[in-house]
């Protein structure tokens, strides 16, 4: 009786016949299957396509008045042949609200059924605010609803989202999105209120004139910009005595005035502020390019005129002098001998 040979133990002989005979079957499998083949270089057939519309509150079937892709009208009972690609799809019935999308059609032959919910125009849903509910001080406040200021009557689709935005004198804006919910009546929107801590300080100015300039105060808590209306300030015969708010964990007060800067510890902020004595690279870049920009500007003469005010110090041992130096090593090229050497000289005071 003859042995089975195992795979392992065939002769060459044996193993290349075994080769070629695998070969030329996964040839014949390649050929043969267009999947593999033949895809990229066959059209693009068109796919089946049928709509199930239904009503987004009862789910009972509806039957719109009119369908357009691409700017084509169907009939609701007409079974649609589209090719794959990706299609504007509008559909429309009385007393609902038109619905708009994309339509994707992918490859392949089997055929698609799009299922759409309309929602009945007399659904819209009003939007409400906790907050202008409750019992709270009549203080000034803004609110916006997609960048549009809100009024009472003021309704949306559901299953949309709105971006909120609500500002507060004394109290830290809020920011957010929400999705209105499939209901019934006003949806009622809960905006927490998060009472800010009071702070005082004074000043010697408000504004700056650099160079021809004209710049406001600015002022920071821990990085984050005090937004106008939670700041208020009042002249006085020698200072200008500022009111603000800001979160009760604050630890930094930074009051920006061009491209001057100073830095207050919470706990020191009653001593007020009568100088700024930092430069801040960024914003000085900033006020250099913007004095480019006039015919006749010498803009060496606005950096030699900080370093012999004694601000050399505070530019050296900005986090951001590698990025000034870069910005000064660009004009080199671009200048005179004599401005060459004056850049240099900048440079050597600075490092």
């Amino acid at each position: 009786m003859k042995k089975n040979k195992n795979l392992f133990f065939l002769n060459y002989t044996d193993k290349k016949q075994l080769f070629f005979i695998f070969l030329e079957a996964f040839l014949f499998f390649i050929l043969s299957h267009p999947v593999f083949g033949q895809i990229e270089d066959e059209p693009k057939q068109p796919k089946v396509v049928s709509f199930v519309f239904k009503d987004a509150y009862s789910k009972k079937k509806v039957y719109p008045d009119a369908i357009r892709i691409d700017n084509r009208a169907f009939m609701e009972s007409e079974w649609i042949q589209l090719k794959p690609g990706e299609y504007n799809l509008v559909v429309e019935k009385s007393g609902y609200v038109s619905w708009k999308d994309k339509l994707l059609i992918s490859v392949g032959i089997a055929p698609i059924i799009v299922e759409i919910e309309l929602i009945p125009k007399d659904k819209l849903r009003k939007v409400l605010f906790d907050v202008l509910a409750q019992e709270i001080p009549l203080l000034p406040f803004s609110l916006f609803i997609d960048g549009k200021p809100y009024f009472e009557n003021h309704s949306f689709l559901p299953n949309t989202s709105i971006d909120i935005l609500f500002k507060y004198k004394k109290f830290k804006t809020i920011k957010k999105t929400v999705l209105i919910p499939f209901g019934d009546g006003p949806y009622t929107v809960h905006l927490p209120l998060e009472k800010l801590t009071q702070y005082e300080f004074y000043t010697t100015q408000t504004k700056m004139n650099l160079d021809g300039i004209e710049y406001h105060y600015e002022f920071f808590a821990d990085n984050a910009l005090i937004e106008p209306h939670q700041l208020f300030v009042e002249k006085g015969v020698k200072y200008f005595y500022y009111t603000l708010y800001a979160p009760q964990e604050t630890k930094i007060f930074t009051i920006y005035c061009g491209h001057f800067f100073e830095l207050k510890p919470i706990q020191n902020l009653n001593a007020g502020i009568t100088k700024m004595n930092n430069i801040h690279i960024p914003n000085l870049i900033k006020h250099l390019e913007s004095k480019r920009k006039e015919e006749s500007c010498d803009i060496l003469a606005i950096v030699e005129n900080l370093l012999n005010q004694g601000y050399a110090n505070s530019i050296a041992k900005s986090i951001e002098i590698e990025a000034f130096i870069e910005y000064l090593k660009k004009f080199i090229s671009q200048s005179s001998s004599q401005e060459a050497i004056r850049i240099a000289a900048i440079m050597e005071r600075i490092k």
